[in-house]
């Protein structure tokens, strides 16, 4: 009988024995790297959540400030919905670095964990912030351009300059929120029109009978058409 060989690694191969290591290694933490990826943009995320809290905190004591440094006239005039303006566009961003922070946290802890449990949740908080919320308030500044487009030259209440960028990021934003907005409906609709027509908990019993009622209305008129013409 021929002799049987088993391969056995050689240990005294120190290069050999090193990748071999890393295999397993790499084979016990399948998602180390999606983990370092998802704590450096957490890091990330905390730097700019920091900065854009400051950023809105000297905003709002630079309004109180005003307030009583300048007349009503000249706070009203070029002061207070330039500096509302500025606390929105910070507002946003700071909710799209807590929306990539919660994100990054959920990875880190479990990858798994996060995409089955809370990947709804996530998904439903940036609709509402970014979509309804994002909309809304872009709809409503695009209303008033007139005051929040339009900056003072030298606090003078009496001279405007418009102001093409503020502008141009309120219809940018309007844009964005309404495809987003216009996406998710979208989707919640399609999925509301299934658990009808499934007769799920979710859906509504009244539509669903009536959309198959119009199906069948439709099938036999069909049948009868053919028939009409076989006939013929």
């Amino acid at each position: 009988m021929d002799d049987i060989f088993f391969y056995q690694p050689d240990d005294n191969n120190p290069e050999l024995a090193q990748l071999n290591l890393q295999e397993e290694i790499n084979d016990d933490n399948p998602n180390s790297g999606e983990k370092l990826s998802a704590i450096f943009i957490l890091i990330i995320s905390l730097v700019l959540i920091g900065m854009d809290f400051l950023s809105l905190y000297y905003s709002y004591q630079y309004i109180l400030s005003s307030s009583k440094r300048y007349s009503l006239l000249v706070f009203e005039k070029c002061i207070k919905y330039q500096t509302i303006t500025e606390m929105y566009f910070t507002l946003f961003a700071l909710l799209a670095a807590v929306s990539a922070a919660l994100m990054a946290l959920g990875i880190s802890i479990g990858y798994d964990l996060f995409f089955e449990k809370f990947l709804v949740t996530f998904i439903n908080f940036n609709y509402y912030v970014f979509g309804l919320l994002l909309l809304a308030s872009s709809i409503v500044g695009l209303i008033n351009y007139n005051k929040v487009c339009y900056d003072c030259i030298g606090k003078n209440p009496n001279t405007h300059e418009f102001n093409l960028s503020t502008m141009i990021c309120l219809i940018l934003i309007a844009i964005i929120g309404g495809i987003i907005t216009f996406i998710f409906s979208s989707i919640s609709s399609f999925e509301y029109v299934c658990d009808c027509i499934k007769f799920s908990k979710d859906g509504n019993y009244i539509l669903g009978k009536a959309f198959w009622g119009y199906v069948f209305s439709r099938n036999n008129e069909r049948q009868n058409n053919n028939n009409h013409e076989r006939n013929d």
